[in-house]
């Protein structure tokens, strides 16, 4: 007959029911071992680990349950604390936690957090081993993922073109990048915080409470961005732009760029600038002189030449007229070639003097009705043309922006030309007309007179230049001159197309009226 439990023994039977009941509805795995690492004990929470169930699990060795890498962890820790057991004290509640990877039915892997610790007999020493195994594979792959973030971040602040420092809300220096190093010379060890940055980049007093005092104005606000003169590790002064942000847990981030060679270019810039205005002003200077100069020279041309001319004109009328009875031909035909030559000189010094003119007078802008002007002036010059067939077109043409004198002044001057030239032609043919294009009006005189060679196109502008004979030509050699100076100061330009005997035709170009309008507006 089996003698009653005890109490004792009821107690302990309800304990242990509690623990096994507990054990085997937590999520977590509760095993036991022996010294030899065989399971002994494993709480069915194994087969949602695993995928194997209690009964296969207890028939595997450890080896089998973890990886390779693992399984060597273990080895190596139990062999640790095996020594540590015959040297130093031993703590009943001593436990150790391993991440450890482990084998799964389905052949994939698990990672888990196993917290261990020894089960002792009466005397202390170990005779297994309690453990408590827990998922951790997502974190792990939490982590994972963070520190392949981090690792690229690391990476691109490694290798960022700016200085990066991270400085914690006490001031403290936690990390600075390569470039940093690079720029500045000094490491996170050479200044651990703050106030050692500022003592060993700015050695002056008045520098550094300035350099504080401004880094510190942005900070507010989250963010500022200012430039200081700072000493290297090597002692070397270079220029610095820093950017700095405090983030919302305190740290401060700094962006570091060298702009020791853009200073210096901006300083070049600056003294190639002072330079040029100082030349400038000395050239303007010149000018004033110059166009003083030029104004008496253009009143003594019209004053002091023009009164010998018409005196020398004068006693030659007068010489041919009271002398003709006495005058031989030959006499006779001296004074003609006196008074043409004074006529022709007389013709230079007009020339000369608009030509000077034409350089002076201001520019008053306005919309002009180019086809209208270019009529009228046709109109004019036909008069003086008797005997002459003149064939006139002028197209529809755009209206420009120009000073109307002026550019009356150039539409007669290219008429003007236009009709010398078709002279040897029995009926001159002379066309006006133009179109718009990107902001400007291009504009032209054609004629179906003498033409010329393009090799010397460049030198119809020129002052007195002529590539025509003066006695079946006439003209100063002036009149394309003050063509081409006259658009100058339009800012347009001016040029000419011709062959020999097929006629030649003039282009010049002034803003367009409506472009110039809209940019007002």
């Amino acid at each position: 007959m089996k003698s009653k439990p005890s109490k004792v023994e009821q107690a302990l039977r309800q304990t242990e029911e509690r623990y096994r009941l507990l054990a085997e509805n937590i999520s977590d795995v509760i095993f036991t071992l022996d010294m030899n690492l065989r399971y002994t004990y494993c709480s069915p929470s194994i087969e949602r680990l695993r995928g194997y169930t209690v009964e296969e699990t207890m028939t595997q060795t450890l080896d089998h349950v973890l990886t390779p890498a693992s399984y060597e962890v273990v080895n190596k820790t139990l062999a640790d604390e095996l020594a540590r057991e015959k040297t130093e004290p031993k703590t009943p509640f001593f436990s150790k936690t391993l991440e450890l990877e482990l084998t799964r039915k389905q052949g994939d892997a698990v990672w888990a957090e196993v917290k261990v610790s020894f089960l002792r007999d009466g005397k202390g020493n170990p005779v297994g081993i309690l453990g408590v195994s827990r998922d951790i594979t997502e974190r792990r792959r939490t982590e994972g993922l963070l520190q392949k973030g981090q690792e690229t971040l690391f990476s691109i602040l490694e290798q960022a073109p700016y200085g990066i420092l991270l400085t914690n809300r006490d001031g403290r220096v936690r990390y600075a990048n390569r470039t940093f190093t690079d720029i500045t010379g000094y490491t996170p060890d050479d200044i651990p915080t703050e106030s050692a940055w500022f003592r060993n980049t700015h050695p002056g007093e008045a520098d550094r409470s300035v350099s504080i005092d401004g880094m510190k104005t942005g900070k507010p606000a989250g963010e500022g961005s200012r430039s200081f003169r700072m000493t290297c590790k090597d002692q070397r002064i270079k220029d610095v732009e820093f950017k700095s942000a405090v983030l919302d847990d305190g740290r401060a981030v700094t962006m570091l760029s060298d702009v020791t060679a853009r200073r210096r270019a901006e300083e070049e810039v600056r003294r190639l600038n002072e330079e040029l205005e100082k030349r400038v002003t000395e050239r303007t200077a010149e000018l004033e002189a110059a166009n003083k100069e030029l104004e008496a020279f253009s009143y003594s041309v019209s004053h002091d030449l023009m009164v010998p001319l018409l005196a020398i004109e004068g006693f030659a009328r007068l010489l041919g007229k009271q002398e003709t009875n006495r005058l031989q031909a030959k006499g006779a035909g001296f004074v003609e070639i006196i008074l043409e030559n004074v006529r022709r000189m007389q013709q230079l010094i007009s020339g000369l003097l608009a030509f000077s003119r034409s350089a002076h007078e201001s520019v008053e802008l306005s919309a002009i009705d180019v086809s209208e002007i270019a009529d009228a002036v046709f109109k004019e010059m036909r008069a003086t043309a008797q005997g002459r067939v003149l064939q006139f077109s002028c197209r529809s043409l755009p209206t420009g922006l120009g000073d109307r004198v002026m550019i009356r002044q150039v539409i007669a001057n290219l008429l003007s030309n236009a009709i010398k030239f078709t002279k040897p032609r029995e009926t001159a043919s002379i066309e006006i007309g133009g179109w718009s294009e990107e902001g400007r009006n291009v504009y032209y005189v054609k004629d179906n007179g003498v033409g010329f060679d393009m090799q010397y196109a460049g030198r119809l502008f020129n002052v007195f230049e002529r590539l025509h004979n003066r006695e079946e030509f006439g003209g100063t050699g002036v009149g394309l001159s003050i063509v081409e100076r006259i658009i100058a100061r339009h800012g347009g330009r001016v040029w000419a197309e011709g062959k020999v005997d097929e006629g030649a035709t003039f282009y010049f170009t002034l803003p367009r009226a409506a472009s110039v309008q809209a940019a007002a507006q």
